[in-house]
């Protein structure tokens, strides 16, 4: 389906471009305004990677676009999008200090596969991870800079001021940065005691996850 704001007189080679199916990998040709394609191979019917749903929330013909996609594509793909623009705020921020950005990628990387695992709320999981080391005056404008909701932000404040500091998303972030710490202790040290580091996880997902470090 193409959206009705597009005119094909105007687009450039990169208006048609490949991406692999997340079910079986085969490449799959789509056009810029493609919603959705179906991999011939393993008729899986895959989101649109590049394409920016932020539009929809003001466009008239929205329902044309995202009408017929399953919520859940919808869901994944607004999700992936505000996880880009929270990264993509930090990192202005720490602009230059890239030791720090480094850090904080790797702990939302984790984060998002533990949360994953635990079942915990993703958007409040990335945002703790990204925001744990931003100025907590910053986090308002960065939430209207990436488009998150007021309630969102007010649980995520409550999180960072040590509010709620025992809730599922802080346990997973904390988990996360464990992970991580011992990650690098192993890329300097030759001998890690992981059991002892997986013990204090606080939760079973972060324990599989240092322990699954030893095949590493």
């Amino acid at each position: 389906m193409k959206c009705p704001g597009q005119d094909t007189q105007y687009w450039s080679e990169s208006a048609i471009f490949e991406a692999n199916c997340p079910k079986c990998n085969q490449p799959v040709e789509f056009f810029k305004d493609d919603t959705a394609r179906i991999c011939r191979k393993c008729d899986e019917r895959f989101i649109n990677p590049k394409m920016d749903f932020g539009c929809a929330s003001y466009c008239e013909h929205a329902s044309q676009c995202i009408g017929d996609l399953p919520e859940e594509a919808v869901k994944e793909f607004k999700d992936n999008l505000f996880k880009d623009k929270l990264a993509l705020a930090v990192k202005k921020r720490l602009a230059g200090d890239f030791d720090r950005i480094r850090q904080i990628s790797d702990v939302a990387r984790v984060a998002e596969v533990i949360g994953k695992q635990e079942g915990g709320d993703l958007s409040l999981v990335l945002s703790v991870a990204y925001l744990r080391h931003v100025e907590i005056s910053q986090v308002e404008m960065i939430f209207k800079e990436v488009g998150g909701n007021e309630v969102q932000q007010i649980i995520v404040c409550d999180i960072l001021q040590g509010k709620k500091s025992d809730c599922g998303e802080n346990r997973i972030v904390q988990d996360a940065e464990r992970v991580v710490f011992v990650q690098n202790r192993l890329k300097s040290e030759n001998s890690v005691d992981l059991k002892a580091y997986a013990k204090e996880c606080l939760t079973v997902a972060g324990e599989k996850e240092i322990l699954a470090l030893a095949n590493v």
